[in-house]
Order: structure tokens, then C-alpha cells, then sequence
């Protein structure tokens, strides 16, 4: 449970209580559920934690009777490092440290996480009576990122790039083959149904099997089998240049027999 926050101002002066009012009281009694005599969580801002009993709540205040709690022991220590006489690399220990981090509850409320394991080489360590100075850095973990811009890969792969300069998968994009393509219903918009005759939908990433790629940032002009396009124009040419051959014979024989007398 997250603790309630108690401020310099919330305290009773000459007592171990404190009175929350106004937005404060409906917060603890309508998140925390509050009622007479229960045992709520608190925090101070100097970092104390303890725990307040409820003693009065009611529509104008909540009186807490707090205790604080007793401070965490200082931890001890993981190891010691042994310096020879002439402050080179340490003679003990030999190797890296491990340090296992434990869970706790931070001056918020929230709960962190344990960290096991953690790795600390003191191996090339030196003790010279000199003024301290990092003279080497590395780290294996990179700084927070937002994500800027999203690209998609020819195999439909959906990369996600991120302020930090990293790029991770976010997702993989599926296309569909058909065995009778020219059976799909149009249902407008370059949309197509499946029906009966086309066929059921075989899933697949792009450019596995008989299946094309993607090409991202493109768009496709048109999807019209040209061919077959370019044969139906002749068509129409061919049909209009004989409509048009036939009108002009028949202005022709009008034309001779107005002339006849």
C-alpha cells in the first residue's frame, strides 16, 4: 500500500497526532478505505516511515496517532579489498564481487525491486596516494529513450527506434495468398473478401515460400493488369473505326440518292 504522506503543517503541535482535512481527507478515506482504528502506512518528508492509528474521522478531519518506526540497521559490509604495500591492484578478494541489491520502499511509498547478482570487479583497482580521479568508465546498459520513429522492414518486421539510439522489433506484419486470387469479391476501397471460389487465406511473412516482400514507404500506383487493358482499347479502337466506316457509307448512299433525279 502506498504511504500517506505527512507534512510539517498536518502535525498537532504538544502531540504525537496529526489532522488531515479538505482534499487529503477524501483522499486517504476514499483510496485507503480509512475507518476508526485502523493502522495506515505514513512517511515524513525527512524520509521517517511509520504507522498512524485512525482516532477521529468524521466529515471535517482524520486524527492519526502516529509511531514512528525504528530506523534500518547499516548494512554490513560485502567485503573488505587488501591493498599491498605499494597501492597496485588488491591481493584479495580475487575476482569479481557479487552484490545482491534487496527489495525496499522508497521515500514514496513505492516498492522496488531486488537486484541479485550484481557484478562488481575491483580487480584493477589501485590505492597510490594521489588525488582520486576516474580514469576508465564502461557500462553495459543505455540511458532512457522515447520512441521516435517506427519503419517497417521488407520481411514485415515493425522496428521501433528510440531517442537513445536503440532499435528493438515491436512486431512482425503477416500477408495472404490465395489459390484462385481472381475469385475475391471487391468490396471497394482496394479492399477484396474471401468467397468460396478464391479460396481460404494461407498465412505467411513476407518473402517465405511464394510469397512477395514489402517495400515500405511506397505506394502503389496502380494494381490494373495493363495487358489485358491495352487489348480492350484496341478492342473499343477497332469496334469504333467500323462503327465509323459504316456511318460514312450510309451518309454515302443518302448522299446519291438525293442526287439521282
Amino acid at each position: 500500500m502506498n504511504l500517506i504522506l505527512i507534512e510539517p503543517a498536518d502535525l498537532i503541535p504538544g502531540t504525537s497526532r496529526a489532522r488531515l482535512s479538505g482534499r487529503r481527507l477524501r483522499h486517504v478515506r476514499d483510496v485507503h478505505r480509512a475507518a476508526p482504528g485502523d493502522c495506515l502506512r505514513i512517511g515524513l518528508l525527512n524520509g521517517a516511515i511509520g504507522t498512524g492509528t485512525v482516532v477521529r474521522l468524521d466529515d471535517d478531519a482524520l486524527e492519526l496517532d502516529l509511531v514512528a518506526e525504528e530506523p534500518s540497521p547499516a548494512p554490513l559490509p560485502v567485503t573488505a579489498i587488501t591493498f599491498p604495500p605499494n597501492g597496485a591492484a588488491p591481493t584479495a578478494p580475487i575476482g569479481p564481487i557479487s552484490v545482491d541489491i534487496p527489495a525496499s520502499t522508497n521515500a514514496a511509498g513505492a516498492a522496488t525491486l531486488a537486484i541479485p547478482g550484481v557484478q562488481l570487479d575491483m580487480t584493477s583497482a589501485t590505492h597510490y596516494g594521489t588525488s582520486f580521479g576516474v580514469t576508465n568508465m564502461t557500462q553495459d546498459g543505455y540511458a532512457p529513450g522515447q520512441l521516435s520513429s517506427i519503419s517497417i522492414e521488407s520481411n514485415g518486421i515493425v522496428m521501433a527506434r528510440y531517442s537513445n539510439g536503440q532499435s528493438q522489433p515491436a512486431g512482425q506484419i503477416e500477408i495472404a495468398t490465395f489459390r484462385n486470387p481472381q475469385g475475391l469479391q471487391p468490396l471497394g476501397g482496394n479492399a477484396w473478401g474471401r468467397t468460396f471460389t478464391s479460396g481460404d487465406p494461407v498465412l505467411g511473412t513476407p518473402g517465405v515460400g511464394n510469397l512477395g516482400v514489402l517495400q515500405a514507404g511506397a505506394l502503389e500506383e496502380s494494381n490494373v493488369d495493363l495487358t489485358g487493358e491495352l487489348v480492350n482499347m484496341i478492342t473499343a479502337q477497332r469496334m469504333y473505326q467500323a462503327n465509323a466506316q459504316t456511318i460514312k457509307t450510309v451518309d454515302q448512299i443518302m448522299q446519291t440518292l438525293v442526287n439521282m433525279r
